[in-house]
Order: C-alpha cells, then structure tokens, then sequence
C-alpha cells in the first residue's frame, strides 16, 4: 500500500516531495481531493483525444475541398482555354463594345480584317474603323440592344479598306456581375458572297421576266411601227430633197428606226440563244472586238492597254455572245472616260479552278454608290436622253448568265477616291474541255 501510495503521488505530480515526510503530508490530505485531480486529468485527456480525433477529420475534409478547388479550377482554366481558342480561331467577328461604340476585346479575325493588332483595337471607337453612316447605325442598333435587354439581329454593309462587306450580325446583351457594366457582345458572319448570289438571282430574276413582257410587247409595237414606216418612205419618195416637208419626214423616219432598233434589241434579249457554237478562244475573241473599236478608241483620246494571258483555256460561251458583251462594257466606258483617259482589257486564269477571267477598267468617272444596284437592271441608265436605251449591262448580264458565268462591278467616283476614279467589270466563264473528234 505505501508503494502504491508514492506512485499515485508521482503519477500526479512528479514533483511532490518523495520523501517520509512529505508523503505523510500528502497523505494527510482528504482522499476525495485527489480522486477530483484524477477525473479532472482524465477528462482534460479525453477532451483532448476527441479535439485531437475532430481536427484529423476537419484537416481530411479540408485537404478534400482544397483538392478539388484544384481540379474545378484546372477544369475551368482548361475550358477557357478552349473556349479561348475557339473565338481566336473562329473565321467569324467576335467583339465587345459599349453603348458608345468603344471597343473592348475582339479575335483575330477582326485584327485581320481591318489590319490592325488586338492591342490597337482595344479602346478604339467605330469611327474611326468604319464610315459615319455605318458607325451611327450600328450605334442605334446597339443602344436598343443595352436599353431593351434583348439580343438583335441585323445584316448589314462593313465599307473595310475601300471594300464593301456584307455581315449577318448578332447583338447579346451582357452585364458584368463584378462591377455591373453593360456591354454588347458582337458576333459576325461574312456573308458577302450569299449576297452576291442572291443579286445575280434578282437580276436574273428580272431578266426573265422582261424576256416574258418583251416577247408581248415586241409584236404589239412591231406591227403598227411596220405600217408607219411604210407610210413614212412611200412619202419621203413623193416629196422633193431638200423641202421642209422632206425633212420633217426623214426625222420621223430617224426616229422610228430608233424604235425599232429598241425593239430588236429587246426581241434578241428575250428570245432563246440557239447559237451553234459552244466555245470559244477568249483571247481570239478579246482581240476581235478590240480590233474594232481601237479607232473609236483613239478618236476620243482613250490609250488602250491589252494584257493576255499565256495558255488561257477555252471557255464556254459563244464567241459572237462574248464580243457583244465587251462590246457593250467599251462603249460605256468610252461614255464615262470625259477627255483623256485609259482602257484596260486583260485575260487570267481565275482564281479559283475551273474559271477564267476578262477584266475591263477604264479611268472614267465611276459610278455612285447609290447607283450600284440598279446598273444590271433593264433600262435603267445615268446617260441623257437619247443617249442610250439601260439594256446593255442587262443583255450583257444574260448573254454571260445563260453559260454559267458571272459579272462583277467595282466603282469610285472622284469624290469617293479623288484623282483614282474609275470603273472596273469582272467577268467570270467557266471552262470547257473540247472533245477530241
């Protein structure tokens, strides 16, 4: 009993005194003292293993929340990298600007549209990328879109480096949630070329229906037009050369040939080709129509510049259809080119396989914006009265449709580009093979 006596009192407390006398005091003391030093030690060890026990889990738990804190941010900074990737890879416009047309971020289409780096793009205004016109449309378009908090869609004409693109644009509304800033998120599709074709379907679409109204109307007018010219030359043959009445009557007789050469014209428009050639030498039939106005030409002071293209193919339109066709684009060249000027009539290969390519710039004084549209419609002209008839791009346009090909204009006026004004007509046929045999 006294061993286990001085081992209670080390275990208590190591440094109560070991000696006879001390223990004696020690065990002087009430036996219910030490009894609560003991459950009071007891439950502080406890509390201690559970503490210990408690924050083993927490630390566990934590490394848990901490590891896939990792893996949601890897996963979130790898899909915004992809996400990234796509809009910088994307062949369509992709931007942000505000309500006042300042731009925040843009891809690399953009920069490479309008040729200027991302870091120069950033802050800039639509104003001083595109023209005022186009700027203040799309800044209405866009205010609409920040007041109505709805997403918009729009077509419309970019005029980038003195080209004219056509966008299909869609607006969304975005507001920041950290500082709660408005701002538009820009996306575009180039859809120039859809437009494109849907104009040549309108004009051909007009085409074929001034054939149907011409084939009408050449037989209601041919026929009282015959009976009045007859008249007409019976009473030029009974009048005397020279008389007032004479001349009257072979003005009469002027203007009813006029007539009937609008008439002829529009008979041959609308009625159906059974030409019996099916190709031609596109540098044979470039060089015979110059062959021919070339003293026109040099009479009105128009130098002429002729490029042919080495081993140009044949191409599949009748030749006697293609000489009209430039034909009709010389004359209205020589009409624009006021005084000294130039005519430039070249053959390619095009650009993409399978085509060929005649070019016909002159340095005349181009054609208005306003006017563009309309310049392959039948009878619509900017000369004076008298002067010409508007169905020469249209016959022109039809002669070149009706083989598969197709027509493109570019024009300025001074105004637009001062001292480089002009106009240039493309014209696109596609190739034939010739059988052997």
């Amino acid at each position: 009993m006294h061993k286990l006596c001085r081992y209670v009192r080390f275990s208590i407390n190591p440094f109560l005194p070991t000696d006879q006398a001390g223990f004696n005091s020690f065990a002087s003391r009430p036996a219910g003292e030490g009894l609560a030093v003991f459950l009071v030690l007891l439950g502080a060890t406890v509390v201690v293993f559970h503490e210990w026990r408690w924050l083993n889990v927490v630390e566990r738990e934590a490394a848990g929340k901490i590891n896939d804190l990792h893996w949601y941010a890897n996963e979130l900074e790898s899909s915004e990298a992809r996400f990234r990737s796509l809009a910088e890879n994307a062949e369509d416009l992709i931007f942000t600007l505000d309500g006042d047309g300042i731009i925040g971020t843009m891809n690399q289409y953009m920069s490479r549209l309008f040729g200027v780096s991302t870091d120069e793009l950033a802050g800039q205004s639509l104003y001083c990328l595109l023209p005022l016109d186009q700027t203040e449309e799309q800044l209405k378009i866009i205010n609409q879109v920040l007041r109505s908090g709805k997403r918009q869609n729009t077509e419309t004409a970019f005029t980038i480096h003195e080209q004219d693109f056509w966008f299909s644009l869609q607006y969304i509304p975005v507001r920041d949630e950290g500082s709660g800033e408005e701002y538009v998120l820009a996306i575009g599709r180039d859809v120039t070329e859809r437009k494109s074709l849907e104009k040549q379907l309108i004009n051909t679409e007009k085409l074929a229906s001034l054939g149907t109204l011409a084939s009408g109307v050449a037989h209601e007018i041919n026929n009282p037009l015959g009976i009045m010219m007859g008249f007409c030359e019976l009473l030029i043959e009974k009048m005397e050369p020279g008389t007032m009445e004479y001349n009257d009557l072979k003005t009469i007789e002027r203007h009813g040939l006029h007539c009937k050469s609008i008439i002829e014209r529009l008979l041959n428009f609308a009625r159906i080709s059974e030409e019996t050639e099916e190709y031609c030498d596109l540098n044979a039939g470039v060089e015979a129509i110059l062959a021919v106005v070339k003293h026109t030409l040099a009479m009105n002071n128009i130098k002429l510049i002729a490029s042919y293209a080495v081993d140009v193919p044949i191409v599949g339109i009748d030749s006697k259809g293609l000489q009209q066709v430039l034909l009709n684009l010389i004359s209205n060249a020589i009409h624009a080119i006021d005084g000294q000027g130039a005519l430039k009539v070249m053959t390619r290969c095009g650009k993409e396989p399978g085509w060929s390519e005649i070019e016909v710039s002159d340095t005349g004084c181009g054609i208005k914006k306003a006017f563009m549209p309309r310049i392959f419609d039948p009878f619509f002209t900017t000369k004076k009265v008298g002067e010409g008839t508007g169905l020469g791009l249209s016959v022109s346009y039809g002669i070149v449709a009706q083989c598969g090909g197709s027509i493109e204009c570019e024009s300025y006026t001074d105004k637009e580009r001062p001292g480089n004004s002009g106009t240039t007509f493309v014209i696109r046929l596609p190739i034939r093979q010739v059988p052997v045999g």
